[in-house]
């Protein structure tokens, strides 16, 4: 195969499908790595690889042979439950990810992290990408991604840290899917003041556009904050959400107190007996839907570029896929 080779980790999930489609329609070779062994028509090679597996770095070294970069997408997404398993399987995945690009000549590196690893439980507008980590974050999906920050920052060779900020898009499993689930079975209750909190979002067409545009750009190093750049309030993007998908949902209110609390006494326990389930509310959703948290995308747009598509236009690509749910 010729042309400009890109291995993209977790080319089988969420964010990973799209980076290797958006990746083959700029005119990049594609070799995907994954754990699941089903030929997928998005990247032009896979291979069946577990990160976590004692000679994952030795195999990464060769596929990586003559790959002008690496889009490193594969990670553990668990923003409930014990902590420590997550930490230590993202920070071992990415590990042998940076071990073995330094082994195969140091192609460019490109990270995709989160902005979470700077959530702190009061409002944040205008999160900087320059800002200081907090000492501890707020689960250990955060914590993981702040390790894993550390890693890559270390790295010999090229390298950017792409934070993007809640992601919405075809495939998304974590932002609306349990809103909408809390909403259709009539679970849903509206958390603090009307419209107290704001945020930006991203839409996933223009994470991987901004995912393949950084691996192309060896002179873009350090930390990039991503957003569609339109700040909103929660409440109401959750009200043009619904209305969009013709739910009814009960003018029920609840404090932002009274919530953080219920959630905590629910979550606690099951933290510990069972971990794998995520209850309807956590306290960490809490603090998503109740406080403003907007990001500074500064070094971005002076090095990556704004982004191609409008919040409308991601959000109406996302609702085309929960419109038959």
């Amino acid at each position: 195969m010729n042309g400009r080779r890109l291995l993209i980790t977790g080319c089988d999930g969420f964010i990973g499908q799209h980076v290797a489609r958006e990746a083959r329609a700029q005119g990049w070779t594609t070799i995907g790595v994954s754990r699941a062994a089903t030929p997928l028509a998005e990247v032009d090679e896979r291979i069946e690889l577990n990160l976590l597996a004692p000679d994952a770095e030795d195999r990464l070294v060769r596929a990586m042979g003559g790959a002008e970069a690496v889009v490193h997408a594969a990670a553990r997404v668990q923003l409930f439950g014990r902590a420590a398993p997550v930490i230590a399987d993202n920070v071992a995945s990415t590990r042998s990810v940076l071990g073995a690009a330094a082994r195969a000549g140091a192609p460019r590196v490109v990270f995709l992290s989160s902005a979470c690893v700077l959530f702190e439980p009061f409002d944040q507008p205008g999160l900087r990408e320059d800002a200081a980590l907090p000492a501890r974050c707020m689960n250990g999906y955060a914590e993981s991604k702040k390790r894993c920050e550390g890693l890559v920052a270390e790295y010999p060779g090229s390298w950017a840290i792409l934070r993007p900020q809640a992601v919405i898009g075809p495939g998304d499993r974590t932002l609306l899917p349990p809103v909408l689930a809390a909403a259709r079975s009539g679970r849903w209750r509206w958390i603090g003041r009307r419209d107290a909190a704001s945020t930006d979002l991203l839409s996933v067409g223009n994470l991987v556009e901004y995912s393949v545009r950084a691996a192309g750009l060896p002179e873009a190093t350090g930390v990039f904050h991503l957003s569609d750049g339109e700040v909103v309030p929660i409440e109401t993007l959750f009200r043009q959400v619904f209305e969009a998908l013709s739910i009814r949902v009960a003018e029920k209110r609840v404090s932002s107190r009274s919530a953080r609390a219920l959630a905590l006494a629910v979550e606690t326990p099951m933290r510990w007996l069972a971990p794998a389930i995520a209850p309807p509310l956590t306290a960490f959703g809490v603090e998503v839907l109740t406080r403003t948290r907007t990001l500074d995308r500064t070094r971005t747009l002076r090095y990556l570029g704004p982004p191609s598509r409008t919040l409308r236009e991601g959000l109406d690509r996302a609702l085309e896929t929960f419109a038959s749910g």
